[in-house]
């Protein structure tokens, strides 16, 4: 068997490598310093296109998948995991789950911001056991109203969409 990447996934390896040796681990230790991911290791990201990695191209991602989502987020780890979690969380996660049970209106709205960068997404899920979930949603009048406990958010302070993993008891 031939486990090669192929022409596309090394070439985006080898940028992908460069950058975050040059660009992002001098920001994950100065961020490390201050507390906080500088502007800059976002808008490297971005520029990257490494946001939309599995957005599809007709909502502006580049459509490239799970492989290629693998391949960024191995090297981006090697100089700071924590950007390295973000963008997984942003692609397979909430971009994930919004493209498999998002309605056409809500994926014309989030996913070209999601693929731009312009917005962060995140993801509130828990445990993957349904019966372990220890927050539960209520339909409401204009929506749902959450209620219970959520494990850690990654960047829930930076997001701007969460997908959220609940409970409703009623099948929706």
């Amino acid at each position: 068997m031939d486990f090669s990447l192929g022409e596309d996934l090394e070439m985006l390896r080898q940028v992908t490598r460069e950058v975050s040796r040059a660009v992002l681990g001098p920001a994950a230790e100065a961020g490390d310093r201050e507390g906080v991911l500088p502007d800059a290791a976002w808008a490297q990201v971005r520029e990257l296109g490494l946001w939309g990695v599995c957005v599809g191209e007709g909502y502006g991602g580049s459509g490239m998948g799970v492989s290629a989502l693998a391949t960024v987020v191995e090297e981006l780890a090697v100089a700071d995991a924590g950007v390295a979690t973000l963008v997984l969380t942003h692609n397979a996660l909430c971009v994930g789950h919004l493209t498999r049970v998002g309605s056409v209106p809500q994926l014309s709205r989030w996913l070209p911001k999601l693929a731009s960068g312009a917005v962060l997404g995140t993801w509130a899920g828990g445990f993957s056991d349904a019966a372990r979930l220890t927050a539960g949603a209520t339909r409401v009048d204009g929506g749902w109203r959450l209620e219970g406990s959520l494990p850690a958010v990654a960047a829930v302070e930076r997001a701007g969409l969460a997908v959220v993993i609940a409970a409703t008891g009623t099948g929706e």
